[in-house]
């Protein structure tokens, strides 16, 4: 292409160039001589002598239909040269700097109130063995010891169901007593195990549960060992080791599985570490602070900043509130995307309701295609759930166009509304969002 841009205009009369002697060739373009001469330096055109009569040569050489089907593709390329010359360049944007956001302001922290579950584990573990039996038949025996750690006497009021079928092997074998004395073979249970009624799904674990099977770290003291504020010594679940928080983290992973706890790592920091710890429907946060050697290890129902564990307000929160909190939170983790995001102005009596420092709307449910659940399922749910936790949950009447139900158990009340929402479910419907309040207006 540079050899045809270079012989298009063959014909043009030579021009005499005072300072370029022996540039006067016939078959050069000396247009493009002058132009490249004002851009150029001198020194171009001592070497450019032999190259134009290189040029020329070559281009005489080719046939004349050829040469004339060259001299368009010259204004061609010209064109488009001077085009892009002649274009203006975009100017570069200079990136805005960014702002630096307002940090925000701490938020209270919530501390649970709870005996440490691991002081309570030694002594319950001796006393769950019951020797009193009347028939030591060799049947019921090995199953015994097996669900004595079942036993919690931490909490009498919610028996593990894995006790009914030793229960009732016990009361067989004490009507029966002929049958269990003339079989000494271990393999005459498995016979009429068959005949025994199948044993019922154990229920999910609870708050006391979680606390109770958590893991306690070797070696390590109460307290926070001065590292946290004395507020948070009240807390159910506080230690401190004299270890680094990335091996108090290592550690805690491990003992966390081999416990059958699902670990999420969250904030990790050099001295601080925030692990989710699921445990069935229950979630808490591991929170590990280092400082002066040590590490403080505390669970608190919210994930927290370093900030905010230093400087922001705690507020203690007593077992009842935090069983009625974690039920809660359940619900919306157990339902899912068939739940939307809460907002006040979709209910049908959003007047009602203006007041949000007296009502929380907790959920809501979601559109139509995404078959949410209905007002009467969810009244179920919270009923069953919180009266299989040791809460009263009695009708209070109505408020906002819905139901209401008075929540108690010690010390707590609260007040729990469904009221309707202008988003219809998939039998045409009106949705449903959970309202919780202080007291029933």
């Amino acid at each position: 292409m540079p050899i045809t841009c270079k012989i298009k205009l063959t014909k043009i009369a030579p021009i005499n160039l005072p300072h370029a002697p022996n540039l006067n060739q016939p078959h050069i373009n000396r247009i493009m001589f002058v132009y490249f001469q004002k851009l150029r330096p001198s020194q171009f055109f001592l070497q450019y002598n032999a190259i134009a009569d290189g040029i020329a040569e070559a281009y005489d050489s080719l046939p004349a239909n050829v040469r004339f089907c060259l001299r368009p593709m010259f204004y061609l390329a010209l064109g488009l040269h001077l085009a892009l010359l002649f274009s203006p360049l975009p100017q570069e944007s200079k990136p805005a700097e960014p702002q630096p956001e307002p940090s925000p302001t701490p938020e209270t922290v919530k501390i649970m109130r709870l005996p440490p579950p691991q002081k309570n584990a030694p002594t319950a573990a001796p006393k769950q063995p019951t020797p009193k039996t009347p028939a030591p038949t060799a049947a019921p025996r090995p199953q015994v010891p097996t669900a004595a750690p079942v036993l919690p006497k931490a909490n009498p009021a919610q028996p593990s169901p894995a006790i009914s079928p030793s229960v009732a092997e016990q009361k067989q074998s004490e009507q029966k007593p002929a049958e269990s004395t003339a079989s000494n073979s271990p393999d005459k249970p498995s016979t009429s195990s068959p005949d025994s009624p199948p044993p019922a799904a154990p229920p999910p674990p609870t708050l006391e549960e979680f606390f109770r099977k958590f893991p306690q770290y070797p070696g390590a003291s109460a307290g926070s060992g001065e590292i946290l504020r004395s507020e948070f010594d009240q807390s159910g679940y506080i230690y401190n080791v004299g270890e680094g928080v990335d091996g108090v983290g290592t550690k805690f992973e491990q003992l966390l599985a081999a416990a059958q706890f699902k670990v999420v790592p969250g904030t990790a920091a050099a001295d601080f570490k925030v692990y989710s710890v699921t445990l069935g429907p229950i979630t808490q946060y591991l929170h590990l602070i280092g400082g002066s050697g040590k590490t403080a290890m505390v669970i608190l129902p919210n994930s927290y900043s370093l900030e905010q564990l230093k400087t922001a307000q705690t507020d203690e929160m007593d077992p009842d509130t935090t069983a009625f909190e974690t039920i809660t939170r359940q619900f919306g983790s157990e339902y899912g995307e068939r739940l939307r995001s809460p907002d006040p102005g979709q209910l049908v009596q959003a007047g009602s309701f203006a007041d949000l420092n007296r009502f929380d709307v907790r959920s809501m449910t979601a559109a139509a295609f995404l078959s949410p659940p209905a007002q009467s399922e969810i009244i179920n749910y919270f009923a069953q759930k919180l009266g299989a936790d040791g809460f009263a949950f009695s009708p209070a009447g109505s408020y906002g166009g819905g139901p209401s139900y008075q929540v108690t158990r010690g010390k707590l009340s609260r007040c729990v509304i469904f009221a309707p929402t202008n988003i219809p479910t998939g039998d045409g419907s009106a949705g449903t969002a959970v309202i919780l309040s202080a007291s029933c207006p």
